[in-house]
């Protein structure tokens, strides 16, 4: 082996063993909360009720039902885009679980969030919304009214009317039709 390939291999050796293996997401330690407010474009409280792929490849986007905005659209209805793996800093959402989310408009105008925001379960956002109950303007959805189940109690209702109405206009029948029954039976024989 000549010098040359000797040389080059060993440079190719120490470059290869030099490079420093792929980093997953990796953050800067979070703001508290008042600078993280400050920062974001939107904050809000709610349950994540669907999740779907898209729309870029690796990403996914969260419909949240707010019960609160902090900050932000004071739609109660809103669309989060995360990255769809913790590699590269998605933030893991659940359905149906609750979260506090703090959002940045991503390059495309949209709403995102990550790892490296205060966005976090509900249950443990006790200093972050120590903070945000200080803050004026906050857009709340009716507490104990039941509004996600408005739809679904109100068919409830129309279905109980329904059955009793059905049931005592037969009780009104039943009388005739047992005299029809009675009559049509001593007809035929």
């Amino acid at each position: 082996m000549n010098n040359k390939t000797f040389i080059s291999m060993l440079a190719a050796l120490v470059m290869i063993a030099a490079a420093s293996p792929a980093q997953p997401c990796s953050c800067v330690p979070t703001p508290p909360p008042a600078q993280a407010f400050e920062q974001a474009e939107a904050v809000l409280t709610g349950m994540v009720i669907d999740i779907q792929e898209g729309p870029a490849s690796y990403s996914l986007t969260v419909r949240i039902s707010a019960s609160e905005v902090w900050k932000g659209k004071k739609d109660l209805t809103t669309e989060i885009i995360t990255a769809s793996n913790s590699a590269m800093c998605g933030f893991y959402f659940q359905k149906g679980k609750t979260y506090l989310i703090y959002a940045y408009e991503n390059p495309e105008g949209r709403l995102a969030t990550n790892n490296c925001t205060r966005t976090r379960l509900i249950d443990r956002a006790g200093e972050d919304l120590a903070f945000l109950t200080t803050q004026p303007g906050v857009t709340r959805r009716a507490r104990g009214c039941g509004c996600d189940n408005i739809l679904a109690s109100d068919i409830y209702l129309f279905a109980g009317v329904f059955v009793c109405l059905f049931r005592q206009r037969a009780s009104r029948k039943l009388p005739c039709c047992k005299h029809l029954v009675k009559h049509n039976h001593e007809v035929k024989h």
